[in-house]
């Protein structure tokens, strides 16, 4: 059943009695969430909502995404993602619309939200609390490795020398093939030379 249809139903009804009953008898819950799927969920979730990711469009017209190293953390689409996941991985209920957000309002506006994930939530609260830490785990993780001076310096670090790589082959390349076209003649005596001591200070 989806979210939409859902709440559409409980809201027919008009006293608590018969809205508890159509929650017993419609919604099933997942009482435990695998360590690794947490594990799994919680980098996703931190990937989308803290880097900043550039738009492109192909020949298609399909628009395509990809992640930056620029951090720009949007916690409002942290909340509404973690919101998402918990319905979708706790309950039998199923998100239609790409946003989430038409089905956080009906969530919201029909009081439900609240009975799921409230203090007194209906929901696996304390398996679901581990899942908030592990999310909180993996977003000081990023910002660590992201933010902090040490990070800044390995990158740069990085950048170096990927950037030597790139050009130091090709002329390691080139030299190769010149010292190939050389004689083994010239090359030994070139050897012998600089054993002898043919080079001399200046």
């Amino acid at each position: 059943m989806t979210i939409k249809e859902f709440c559409e139903q409980y809201n027919k009804f008009n006293n608590k009695p018969a809205k508890d009953k159509f929650i017993q008898d419609n919604l099933e819950i997942r009482s435990y969430m695998p360590f690794l799927t947490k594990d799994a969920i919680a980098t996703s979730l931190v990937e989308q909502s803290t880097y900043v990711y550039d738009k492109h469009t192909d020949k298609d017209g399909k628009v395509t995404r990809t992640k930056t190293d620029k951090i720009s953390v949007n916690s409002t689409a942290q909340y509404l993602l973690f919101c998402r996941i918990v319905i979708e991985n706790y309950t039998n209920l199923t998100v239609k619309t790409e946003t989430f957000c038409e089905e956080y309002d009906l969530l919201k506006q029909s009081g439900l939200l609240n009975i799921f994930i409230g203090d007194k939530g209906i929901l696996p609260m304390d398996d679901i609390a581990e899942l908030r830490s592990i999310i909180d785990m993996h977003q000081k993780d990023v910002l660590f490795n992201e933010t902090t001076i040490q990070a800044f310096v390995e990158k740069q670090m990085n950048k170096l020398i990927n950037l030597f790589e790139l050009f130091a082959e090709p002329v390691m390349n080139s030299m190769e093939r010149k010292i190939e076209g050389i004689p083994k003649e010239d090359v030994q005596q070139f050897i012998e030379f600089a054993k002898n001591g043919g080079f001399k200070e200046v």
